[in-house]
């Protein structure tokens, strides 16, 4: 989904940040980094999820996408 670079592949992508496999998670968050600002608010409001291996993971894939954006949900 990160490599035909449609903006409607994030949530699908993000939803795949809460599968139980560590490897469906890490391929999710790397293809996601790919869509630079448009994955900043969904991942933003994934930093307050219940479960710490998601917040783990949106922070992660934040600071990967290199978006000033990300900055300020990421100070919080």
């Amino acid at each position: 989904l990160g490599e035909i670079a449609d903006p409607s592949a994030v949530e699908p992508l993000v939803r795949a940040l809460h599968d139980e496999h560590d490897d469906l998670r890490c391929q999710a968050s790397g293809a996601i980094a790919k869509f630079g600002p448009g994955a900043v608010e969904p991942l933003a409001a994934m930093l307050g999820d219940p479960d710490p291996n998601v917040r783990i993971v949106a922070a992660g894939v934040l600071g990967d996408t290199g978006e000033a954006s990300a900055v300020e949900p990421l100070i919080g």
